[in-house]
């Protein structure tokens, strides 16, 4: 196998594996806390995302990327609000909950900016300083997070909502690495890298849908 036919494989594994925690999610939703089914609602449109722009990769039309950038581009946006909406809502924490708000609050304009600057050609066009602060500060505030649900529960592995930040913050943390060496030889050379980190992130999700019990989903029921 060569390197780019390597690189396609993971690719494809990488968005299908999204159904993983899709399934975990259907089976599980009759239980799951109203935030835990909108996570699964999130995963769906991360999913169909992904899926359009592996469509029009496969059968290369370079007519129709314009529409993947675009669309690559909105969902940067939808992630980060849901992302740290997420948090601020499976959290107890006034600090962390305000920290939050501000973040949805600046995140709107902060990438208004970016893609007005992306609709100039200024060569942004991956949004690449939009994604990667809040990717870092989302790695941030879900490391956070985890403390504090470490502080007042005994056996964290039991809990959903365990599983859920675990997988936020490892995603978020590499993706800011991965996207901040993206323009190096090195990171164009192994982008490949991403896509195994974000399967294995996918399958924590897996792992926290299937977790998730009428008495533990209640953390987030309300």
């Amino acid at each position: 196998m060569d390197e780019q036919s390597f690189n396609n494989t993971i690719y494809f594994i990488s968005v299908f594996s999204t159904l993983a925690p899709i399934t975990a999610g259907v089976i599980k939703y009759k239980i799951a806390g109203k935030y835990y089914r909108l996570f699964l609602l999130f995963l769906v449109y991360a999913f169909l995302t992904d899926f359009y722009a592996f469509l029009l990769h496969k059968k290369y039309i370079d007519t129709g990327m314009q529409s993947v950038y675009i669309s690559s581009e909105i969902y940067s946006l939808v992630e980060a609000v849901f992302l740290f909406f997420f948090i601020m809502v499976t959290n107890e924490s006034t600090f962390l909950k305000k920290i939050c708000r501000l973040m949805i609050i600046a995140a709107i304009p902060a990438w208004g900016i970016s893609f007005a600057l992306f609709q100039k050609g200024t060569g942004d066009s991956e949004l690449t300083p939009f994604c990667t602060t809040y990717y870092i500060i989302a790695a941030f505030l879900s490391g956070y997070a985890l403390l504090k649900l470490a502080e007042k529960t005994i056996s964290l592995r039991k809990e959903p909502l365990f599983w859920f930040l675990i997988a936020i913050y490892f995603f978020c943390f590499n993706t800011f690495i991965i996207i901040a060496i993206s323009d190096t030889a090195f990171g164009k050379r192994f982008w490949y890298i991403h896509n195994i980190i974000n399967t294995g992130c996918l399958l924590i999700f897996m792992i926290a849908f299937l977790s998730i019990t009428k008495s533990r989903s209640s953390r987030v029921a309300v």
